[in-house]
């Protein structure tokens, strides 16, 4: 389990350079995530446990750093009220926004 204290998700959260120390962390989470899934497709689901942000930028960090490192991500933003991430990926916000 990984706890994100909620105050630091002010206006300033956003998707870590992987060479900030909080991006180094996220290189561990996705490399000890892929270690224990194995080859082949699989799907992670990353839940926020309490109100906020707090899942949306975990999510959305996880997937920037899996898809450094391996050939096809997708991010399924399910949290219609609270999401950040079309904000932290530069996406609109409708239905079926995308980045390419």
């Amino acid at each position: 389990m990984l706890s994100y204290p909620q105050k630091r998700l002010g206006p300033q959260a956003a998707i870590v350079s992987p060479r900030s120390r909080t991006g180094r962390a996220y290189t561990e989470l996705a490399q000890a995530v892929a270690s224990n899934l194995g080859d082949g497709n699989h799907v992670v689901l990353v839940a926020g446990a309490s109100a906020g942000r707090s899942g949306s930028v975990v999510a959305a960090n996880l997937a920037a750093t899996l898809a450094r490192t391996r050939s096809e991500v997708i991010l399924v933003c399910a949290d219609l009220r609270d999401s950040v991430t079309p904000q932290l990926l530069g996406v609109g916000d409708g239905r079926g926004s995308r980045r390419s």
